[in-house]
């Protein structure tokens, strides 16, 4: 805090709150939603391939009404090509016109974890935090930021370690944990999502004027100045 003080600069530091849930239970809450629509509209055997595709990281998430209304037609075999093909047209909109469409699955709130990070901490590779639980080596899970425009991106746990730092620095919150994460892009847009955030909080440059007092100045380290017309 002395070398924020003592500059005359101004210093942001940036907060950002994040839930994080694995991925595993992100795919069983979505399909355990998935079971409960096919019950409601009496289908027994519910379509499961657009998930498939989706966690594969081949195609963006549709709309349920969409994915029952293509499965109450008579051909399957020539809508699942039909879909195909239009699912691949939305993603390469997507890209194109930097829309990015994502899934807010209900996680339940005892399977989310809490965790704070610094905008100085986030890269286009990984992502430092503060979380307050720990966290499996090499799992696979989801952030969201908890910012006004509100996104997801997939990551990797790197690595996750008790810290002794207070947590006061950060949050009231208990954040006794410090972790790693390496985002894996796993769905298309993340990367999208991820760069417009980084260039949103990107400091202005500011270019300074430097005066030329004279030509000479600064040649001769030996020069004594105000003390060269002494006799010595």
């Amino acid at each position: 805090m002395t070398i924020h003080k003592a500059s005359k600069d101004p210093v942001l530091i940036k907060k950002i709150a994040l839930k994080i849930w694995s991925l595993r239970t992100e795919i069983e809450e979505v399909i355990r939603f998935r079971l409960k629509e096919a019950e409601n509209r009496e289908i027994s055997s519910p379509p499961l391939s657009d998930l498939i595709d989706e966690y594969q990281g081949n195609v963006s998430p549709q709309e349920i009404e969409a994915i029952f209304k293509n499965m109450s037609s008579g051909d399957e075999s020539e809508e699942d090509a039909e879909s195909e093909e239009e699912e691949s047209d939305e993603v390469s909109e997507e890209n194109e016109g930097n829309f990015v469409t994502q899934r807010t699955p209900q996680i339940p709130e005892e399977k989310i974890t809490r965790g704070k990070t610094l905008l100085s901490e986030i890269n286009m590779e990984h992502i430092y935090l503060f979380a307050e639980d720990t966290f499996i080596e090499g799992r696979n899970v989801v952030i969201e930021f908890l910012i006004p425009k509100t996104f997801s991106l997939n990551a990797q746990v790197i690595h996750c370690r008790k810290h002794s730092m207070s947590s006061r620095v950060i949050s009231g919150q208990k954040l006794p944990h410090r972790a790693c994460f390496k985002f894996t892009f796993l769905k298309p847009g993340e990367k999208s999502l991820l760069r417009q955030l980084l260039q949103s909080i990107e400091p202005e440059k500011v270019v300074v004027q430097q005066n030329e007092d004279s030509d000479g100045a600064g040649e001769d380290d030996d020069d004594f100045g105000e003390l060269d017309d002494l006799d010595m």
